[in-house]
């Protein structure tokens, strides 16, 4: 819900770049736990059915801490930093504006609770999101994949047919436009990389 007067100038552009860096993170997320447990797409779509960003998270940062990767202590401090994101709480919002600020108003874990409000003026929701996008590079560029491979991967993993757990015919929908929307996220965000580098480059 948008409440009027409109929001700060540059404002949904933000909110814009926020949501997509998750989209991006969610992907390198299932990539990196397939890779760390040997997983094929199919155990992967199944290993990672029904998470929810934080618990993708905080399988995240289990896997490199049990990894014996030589920056393992600054990938930690970077995944921390992601906790900080406030992703529940700025996705799962209304959202009330005025030309200098917004805020994001939600229900914690106890819903019998008043509302909480979240609110950032435009320049510090701005650099909110910068941080955060940062935080998400930092992430890509240690774990260096190949966005041929990762895109190959991912398109398998959401292939509908891989979705066996859909037993009736309401599942099967629902399984079938959650693989599509995942690939066509996985696509608009692997895509450009993929153009950019050879198949099997080195970062």
């Amino acid at each position: 819900m948008i409440e009027e007067p409109p929001a700060p100038h540059g404002f949904y552009r933000q909110l814009g770049i926020f949501h997509a860096m998750w989209q991006a993170l969610d992907v390198t997320i299932d990539y990196t736990v397939a890779s760390a447990e040997q997983l094929s797409p199919q155990q992967t779509a199944e290993r990672m059915k029904g998470m929810t960003h934080l618990q993708k998270l905080m399988l995240l940062r289990n896997v490199v801490k049990q990894s014996n990767r030589t920056d393992k202590l600054q990938m930690m401090k970077t995944i921390s930093s992601l906790f900080a994101s406030k992703r529940n709480e700025i996705a799962h919002s209304h959202l009330a504006t005025s030309p200098n600020a917004v805020q994001f108003i939600y229900h914690g874990d106890n819903r019998g609770a008043s509302a909480c409000r979240l609110t950032f003026t435009n320049d510090e929701f701005a650099l909110h999101v910068e941080k955060f996008v940062s935080a998400c590079n930092r992430l890509h560029d240690a774990f260096c994949y190949d966005p041929h491979e990762m895109l190959d991967f991912v398109g398998k993993m959401t292939d509908p047919t891989f979705l066996a757990s859909a037993t009736t015919p309401r599942q099967t929908r629902l399984a079938n436009s959650v693989a599509r929307e995942k690939w066509h996220r996985a696509q608009d965000q692997l895509a450009p990389l993929a153009a950019q580098k050879p198949p099997g480059s080195a970062c």
